[in-house]
């Protein structure tokens, strides 16, 4: 089937999305903590949304909802996944590492994915078996073949959830001279452009992962959990690279047992 209409509607909608995020960042914050120090929520998160849902019920009012802040409504066969902002944090602190992401899912296979960073202008997206883009360009990951002296992101405390664990992946990326940045899906994009080298995330919900994972699958990455298994729509945990750091990341995770919960 071909989702062209689809993904230009998601492009232009997640383009007015994330000029309202913008100017949300002039403007004062009402900042409420959801479910830790790091999960944060403004009101900016619930007028996006709500906008985004708005636009969608208008053009595909068969299609269901599942959003980030709303959570789900509607069909569960064919639905749209929804964050509004992912990255609340640093937006809240004016910190540009925030996009807006949407993906379309059909039969628990994504097929569009839009991530937009309102900040660059810069938006990333895919139809399933069609390629990634930014911008109009097509896009790859890069071709590094080493983990050692890599860059890569995701959010650290998402990804083990003990003290010892902590210390585990710390070490892990000290010995490899990893640089992490605490990214979620401006990091996906990040390295479905080949700016950097790979991707891991623990603990997030569809609309954190779905977008980027199909945009990072058609930029050429292997897209996993940490065990390795093929990135499914329902899982918790996101594990991408190019295929070499793929292989040399996943064999990292099992010595240090952090494939494990």
């Amino acid at each position: 089937m071909n989702y062209r209409k689809e993904l230009t509607f998601a492009k232009q909608v997640a383009r007015a999305a994330g000029k309202l995020v913008l100017r949300g960042m002039k403007q004062g914050m009402k900042i409420k903590a959801k479910q830790g120090v790091f999960d944060i929520v403004t009101q900016y998160d619930s007028k996006t949304e709500k906008y985004i849902v708005g636009k969608i019920k208008k053009r595909f009012p068969g299609i269901g909802i599942y959003g980030e802040e709303d959570g789900r409504v509607g069909s569960k066969d064919t639905y749209w996944l929804i964050d509004p902002i992912d990255g609340t944090l640093p937006y809240s602190k004016g910190l540009p590492v925030f996009v807006v992401m949407m993906a379309l899912v059909v039969k628990e296979e994504v097929v569009v994915g839009v991530i937009y960073d309102p900040s660059r202008r810069e938006l990333f997206y895919a139809v399933r078996g069609e390629g990634a883009f930014l911008n109009g360009k097509r896009i790859s990951v890069n071709s590094g073949t080493r983990l050692t002296y890599s860059l890569g992101s995701g959010y650290f405390d998402f990804i083990v959830n003990t003290t010892s664990k902590r210390r585990d992946i710390s070490k892990m990326l000290a010995e490899l001279g990893v640089l992490f940045f605490w990214y979620g899906g401006y990091g996906q994009a990040a390295l479905a452009c080949g700016r950097t080298d790979f991707y891991m995330n623990r603990g997030g919900g569809p609309w954190d992962f779905a977008p980027g994972a199909l945009i990072l699958k058609e930029a050429g990455a292997k897209v996993t959990d940490f065990l390795g298994k093929p990135y499914s729509v329902d899982s918790d945990e996101l594990l991408a690279a190019n295929p070499h750091v793929h292989k040399a990341l996943l064999r990292e995770i099992k010595k240090y047992k952090l494939h494990t919960r």
